[in-house]
């Protein structure tokens, strides 16, 4: 009987020794995410030359004061999706937090999608999903696509849709992002319904994949769905026009890498935020 009160101290004060180091970590994790949202909340304002000129201030602030209270409750990489949503709340394409960044690899489904006239097609994916080729997105979870649209859109920084719409596929995809806005519920895999070209409706559990490229294959440009900006990838420059008289389309590759925390903003002033982690 001894023994066992002498084992269940040893165990409880173990147990409050290991607590004790947790706490420490985690306390300077939340600080240091605080420091950077603090910085954000003072400095982009201070740098822009309007930032308020489509959130009001009070509202911006409290979007602050909300991630600052949920810091200690949620993940690191959604804590980068709300900073990416305060940034977008300025309501212009140039004044960004881009994603995926931050000390946390994100999580993303191993195809990609474009916008077509008639919705969101799958363009290319693993060889091990080849039979989404071409399907429309119906859905991801229970959310219809449009109300997808509609969630993703606040993590956006954009000031036309036409942006919001190339912009779409690329954050869509990140897992980390959908359970942000409330589309889907954990990380690792979500069901998605798709419609095949011939017309029949399916769904599908896809896994996530950690952060980086999918080495997949593609729609032939033949089959109609390949946009012609993701053509001739392997050139740096190229030019395509339909007729001679017609518009010319220029696409550019290459860009540079961020590694850092950063807010990014060039309307009608140039400014160039870095938070420190």
């Amino acid at each position: 009987m001894i023994e066992s009160a002498r084992a269940a101290s040893r165990l409880g004060a173990l147990a409050v020794a290991l607590s004790c180091a947790v706490l420490p970590a985690q306390s300077d994790r939340d600080q240091r995410y605080r420091d950077d949202l603090q910085y954000l909340a003072t400095q982009l304002p201070a740098r822009h030359v309007n930032a308020f000129h489509q959130i009001g201030r009070d509202q911006f602030n409290a979007e602050v004061n909300a991630l600052n209270n949920d810091i200690p409750l949620i993940g690191d990489t959604e804590i980068m999706v709300r900073m990416a949503q305060i940034v977008a709340s300025i309501g212009e394409a140039h004044t960004s937090l881009p994603l995926p960044q931050g000390p946390t690899p994100f999580r993303w489904f191993p195809f990609t999608f474009y916008g077509f006239d008639d919705g969101w097609r799958v363009n290319a994916v693993r060889p091990d999903l080849a039979q989404l080729l071409g399907c429309r997105i119906v859905q991801i979870g229970d959310t219809p696509i449009d109300d997808v649209y509609s969630k993703v859109a606040i993590v956006i920084s954009h000031e036309n849709d036409q942006w919001l719409k190339q912009q779409f596929p690329d954050y869509a995809r990140w897992a980390d992002v959908l359970k942000t806005v409330g589309v889907i519920a954990g990380l690792d895999s979500a069901q998605w319904t798709f419609e095949a070209l011939d017309g029949h409706r399916f769904a599908l559990e896809i896994a996530t994949i950690p952060q980086g490229s999918i080495s997949g294959i593609g729609l032939p440009d033949r089959q109609g769905f390949a946009p012609l900006y993701t053509q001739n990838t392997a050139l740096n420059y190229c030019t395509r026009t339909s007729n001679p008289r017609g518009p010319c389309t220029l696409r550019t590759t290459g860009a540079p890498t961020r590694t850092h925390l950063s807010v990014w903003s060039r309307s009608r002033c140039s400014a160039f935020l870095t938070l420190h982690r």
